[in-house]
């Protein structure tokens, strides 16, 4: 499988980098009481840290990379981590659900570093992935809703190149219905982004080692880890 940027991401953004953990073998539905330790410990932290809000500088540098492309009719678009630390903030810390191993390590290591973090079931595409410029074309239904929504042309997608279903819109805002992660996920596709300097190299490479590890020790898995930048665009990889 192969696994690409589009040229046009990194000619509006090229402080932009993307480490991609490849996980295979996974046990997604085992216990991991000891996980959920460490996720809640850290919703805590963020809860009680008047210094960690939304407006933090390396939410608002994303909130400013969004603004280089189209957005979904015209919105102001966040990145997840946004709503997430905003939920905390008023009190949700402890309605926040645990999920599964795989979805905990994705949102711990995204609340650990400030960043955006996300994952996809490998085993639901048929093609390539691609980070790239929607045509309006492609076929999204977001998590939690039955009705596909319109994607706009120009608008950063992360999409499927054979069944044109996006995985995440908005660039890494929104995730989609189609490659949700499953108690039964077997391979697993993770991706922890960064703006340079916002976040730098070394982060960027322990937040990765971190999901890495975090997926070993909880879930059995064996892992991979990429890094997508402007001078290294593409890897390619099998399970």
């Amino acid at each position: 499988m192969l696994y690409t940027v589009s040229p046009d991401v990194f000619e509006r953004a090229p402080e932009f980098e993307r480490a991609v953990v490849i996980i295979s073998d996974v046990e997604n539905s085992r216990p991991a009481e000891e996980l959920e330790v460490l996720f809640r410990q850290r919703l805590k932290e963020i809860e009680d840290d008047p210094t960690l809000t939304a407006g933090d500088p390396r939410i608002e540098a994303w909130i400013a990379a969004y603004r280089l492309f189209p957005s979904p009719q015209g919105q102001r678009i966040r990145p997840s981590i946004s709503s997430l630390v905003r939920r905390i903030k008023k009190g949700g810390s402890d309605r926040i659900p645990f999920i599964s191993p795989l979805v905990a390590i994705s949102n711990l290591v995204s609340l650990e570093y400030f960043t955006p973090s996300g994952l996809i079931d490998a085993d639901s595409v048929t093609g390539n992935l691609i980070l790239g410029p929607a045509t309006g074309n492609e076929s999204f239904t977001p998590f939690g809703r039955d009705e596909e929504s319109k994607i706009e042309p120009g608008e950063i997608i992360y999409y499927d190149d054979d069944s044109k279903t996006v995985l995440c819109r908005a660039w890494n805002s929104q995730g989609g219905k189609a490659t949700g992660i499953q108690p039964s996920t077997r391979h697993a596709v993770l991706d922890v982004d960064c703006l340079l300097p916002v976040l730098n190299k070394e982060e960027l490479n322990a937040a990765s080692a971190f999901a890495a590890d975090l997926a070993q020790k909880y879930c059995s898995a064996r892992s991979q880890v990429f890094t997508l930048n402007a001078s290294n665009p593409s890897f390619e990889f099998t399970f």
